[in-house]
């Protein structure tokens, strides 16, 4: 006979006078010692006195599930036309109606859900099905719209080339409707802000119908970094520099990418690419590709002359691989030094016939990527791999996961003029000239010391003047002049926060139609904003000053499933019994390689919460399909032989979720669907502490060798390395993966959660588990995600906490704050 634990609730639990799961003793410790915020322990029930008021057998749950009748066992409507889908990837899947009782609960006088251990038993025993696959549930799909592009641009002080950059984009021979465009901009002094704003509502408003995008979002988020632009090459700037791109570019992709197919990166001040680019680029089908970006120099004699500009597209050599494996393990590599030789392979140092080449490292400038390789955690690195950061750090992590990276040494793009290449220019014509004038001895003669001396004055007052042209200084700006508020006025989001900008009397820089109903872009229209327009705004918040209250509450719980049918019940009901405004959660599944119907389930689920019960409604409701293909027998889970190959596939299920899922939350709390009770007060317990990463201690309960039931410690991923681990870490060759239990052939010596002392309240941690994790969102945001490669031996939920501490972010665990997992 087995036996299955009864779940009961908190209520039914109180009304009897106990606590759930049995007559509980409250800890001595831990609420009365600061270990919990506030003194707030919740229940936090863990020594079971009697196990019969836990477990029912079968032959119970057979007689209570007879009732058909009774109130928790209301019929399933037919779905009919009101069907919802389930996005996956492009496909819409249209489940087909099942007959099958409903599991989903009552609702209370009150409002509130009514759960019954009857209806979990009544699902478990009588309506179980076995699937081939959860897609035999939904046979209906529309057509995948595998064309999707996604245009990502970070922008800052870019309103010079906006015009430039909207024309070229205009001229793309792609469908306008599958085209999505996503701006970050950070840091910018200019009205770069402004201008999108403008062009938004230009292009999703006033534009004809086929001149609409998808999708035009923007988005601000400052990280108040500043370099003065005579610094912003120099070699010992550039780490800071690339690893403040990195964290940008994380931001936007990790906002802005949904369901596209491919995520196009191009910089604001590219000065040509060709109209078919996208295609041309596309018909490679590779995860990652880059054309060759050119830059027109003057040569002798005044002629233009084209040279590579983008130097971070190279190939490595063996030249350039013996260097690396002589540098130290912080030691960074950036391009285009003369003081640093890399012996690297760029693309105009290929032959005429290598059309397509694989490539170690890339550039930003204009960069296709499937979206597929950033929703598997690929991001751009803010910390140092194998030697790299942002772009090339991107390609090596990309090839390190198995992806693709290849570049076009003859087709070519070709990026703006930098502006030191123009001072440069027009500085060097003018020293030239004051050198010819100083080295002509009869003029020396002739004049005197002062004349020279004020001769050297002008020529610094002109240095000066010409390496101020690029600023822009016109201050006789026309946002200035204020205005009421227009009800129609747009929003920006930023990271909880809706910047209103102030609707202005302005001489608009946006594109007049043609008969044909196209834009006309021209460059007097460039000239006329450039000239006129432009001014220093001392911060873009200045053209916004009205914002929203930040909703810096807000919470995304994350759970990824696999045939988790059994469980669903109980973790619909845990997730009832918190105390945390419904309308500030929003919750998202992932549903992979299931064969149960856990996926028709969440669905009966969403439209019950959604549209049946408004109390009970949540902020949003998603759920994702994705299979990986992916099985492993339950007897071998646990061995440590399948465990590299087990946890990065439930890595990669992680980071598809998250970078999926995530919108302008606060939080993102992460929740295995097996649970079997954590306290009502849990979130707000742990928030108190506001720490980047924080985990409770998760155990399970077993019997011992009397037969009574002892809590264990469950998560053997939440520890905290020691000397002797760390002597151990050393020993080890680069590729060694480490994993905790089971028959690992490793002893760690790490100490876990349950080795610290009954009054320690928060530990710092070196690596988490994933049954219950509060991250905040930012975290994700700036691309730390959950490695599929070893990351300091480590990969999934304990190469997560590696990366974050390697990115400044505190992680941390609380020995004595414990929830549950249903015993295996």
């Amino acid at each position: 006979m087995v036996l299955n634990t009864q779940y009961q609730s908190t209520a039914d639990c109180q009304q009897e006078g106990m606590l759930p799961f049995g007559d509980i003793e409250p800890p001595s410790k831990g609420a009365l010692d600061g270990t919990i915020p506030n003194g707030n322990v919740g229940a936090n029930p863990f020594s079971v006195a009697n196990e019969a008021d836990l477990v029912k057998s079968d032959s119970d749950k057979a007689a209570t599930s007879d009732n058909s009748d009774s109130p928790g066992t209301a019929r399933k409507q037919e779905h009919g036309d009101e069907t919802k889908y389930i996005e996956v990837l492009g496909y819409d899947y249209k489940p087909q109606p099942a007959s099958m009782p409903s599991w989903l609960p009552n609702t209370s006088s009150h409002g509130k859900s009514s759960w019954s251990s009857s209806e979990l038993a009544k699902y478990t025993n009588e309506s179980r099905t076995i699937l081939m696959n959860n897609k035999a549930i939904a046979p209906q799909t529309l057509d995948p719209d595998s064309d999707s592009l996604l245009i990502l641009t970070p922008v800052k002080n870019n309103a010079d080339h906006l015009a430039r950059y909207f024309a070229l984009v205009d001229k793309l021979k792609y469908p306008r409707d599958k085209i999505s465009l996503a701006f970050l901009v950070s840091d910018s002094t200019d009205n770069t802000q402004q201008m999108l704003i403008e062009s938004k509502k230009w292009y999703q408003e006033q534009a004809p119908e086929d001149m609409r995008f998808k999708r035009f979002d923007i988005f601000r988020q400052d990280f108040f970094y500043a370099l003065p632009r005579d610094q912003r090459h120099l070699r010992d700037k550039q780490r800071d520099r690339r690893i403040m791109m990195a964290r940008a570019r994380n931001y936007l992709w990790t906002r802005a990418l949904e369901n596209e197919q491919w995520v196009l990166w191009i910089d604001g001040d590219l000065e040509y690419y060709p109209p078919s680019i996208v295609h041309d680029l596309m018909a490679y089908d590779k995860d990652v590709i880059v054309p060759n970006c050119l830059v027109r120099r003057k040569s002798g004699q005044d002629k233009w002359k084209h040279t590579v500009y983008d130097r971070n597209a190279w190939q490595e050599t063996r030249k350039s691989r013996s260097m690396i494996k002589k540098l130290k393990d912080d030691d960074f590599l950036v391009e285009g030094y003369k003081s640093l030789k890399t012996h690297r392979k760029y693309l105009d140092n290929f032959a005429k016939n290598e059309t397509i080449v694989p490539l170690d490292g890339v550039g930003g400038t204009f960069t296709l990527v499937k979206a597929r390789v950033h929703r598997s955690g690929v991001g751009f690195p803010a910390w140092l791999f194998q030697h790299q950061v942002e772009t090339e750090g991107f390609a090596k992590l990309a090839k390190a996961n198995g992806y693709g990276v290849f570049g076009l040494p003859f087709y070519y793009v070709r990026h703006v003029i930098p502006v030191r290449a123009k001072l440069r220019e027009k500085e060097g014509s003018c020293t030239a000239r004051i050198r010819r004038l100083m080295t002509n001895r009869r003029w020396m003669r002739t004049k005197s010391v002062t004349t020279v001396m004020i001769a050297l004055v002008l020529v610094c007052i002109l240095t000066v003047m010409l390496s101020m042209r690029h600023l822009d200084g016109a201050f006789n700006h026309p946002f200035l002049g204020g205005q009421e508020k227009s009800k129609e006025t747009k929003y920006v989001e930023t990271l909880g926060y809706n910047y209103l900008p102030q609707p202005k009397n302005t001489t608009t820089w946006l594109p007049k139609l043609t008969l044909n109903g196209k834009p006309s872009w021209n460059s007097s229209e460039l000239a006329s904003f450039s000239t006129e327009s432009r001014s220093v705004l001392k911060n873009n918040k200045a053209i916004a000053p009205h914002t929203l209250v930040p909703d810096n509450d807000s919470l995304l719980i994350l759970s990824p499933l696999k045939n988790n049918a059994d469980h669903l019940e109980r973790y619909f009901e845990l997730i009832d019994s918190l105390e945390y405004p419904r309308h500030k959660i929003s919750i998202a599944f992932l549903v992979s390689d299931s064969t149960d119907e856990t996926q028709q389930l969440l669905m009966e689920a969403k439209q019950w919460y959604q549209e049946h019960s408004p109390e009970m409604r949540f902020n949003r409701f998603d759920i994702f399909h994705q299979d990986f293909f992916y099985s492993l027998p339950r007897n071998q889970r646990h061995l440590f032989a399948k465990q590299r190959d087990r946890r990065i596939m439930m890595a990669r299920a992680r980071n598809y979720l998250w970078t999926r899922a995530l919108g302008n939350e606060q939080w993102v709390l992460w929740i295995d669907g097996d649970l079997e009770y954590y306290p009502p007060s849990i979130i707000h317990d742990l928030m108190a502490y506001d720490k980047d990463v924080i985990v409770p201690n998760c155990v399970i309960r077993k019997k011992n060798k009397r037969g009574k039931w002892r809590n264990k410690l469950y998560d053997l991923n939440s520890w905290q390395e020691t000397r002797k681990s760390r002597s151990l870490l050393e020993s080890l060759d680069d590729d060694t993966f480490l994993a905790e239990g089971g028959d690992s052939p490793y002893i760690t010596d790490r100490k876990y959660l349950n080795d610290f002392d009954e009054d320690e309240g928060l530990v710092p941690l070196d690596g988490v588990g994933g049954t219950f994790t509060l991250v905040k969102a930012h975290v994700h945001r700036s691309g730390i995600g959950f490695p599929t490669w070893l990351f300091q031996h480590q990969v999934e939920t304990e190469g997560f906490a590696k990366l974050a501490k390697a990115n400044g972010f505190g992680v941390f665990g609380l020995p004595n704050y414990n929830i549950r997992h249903v015993t295996e």
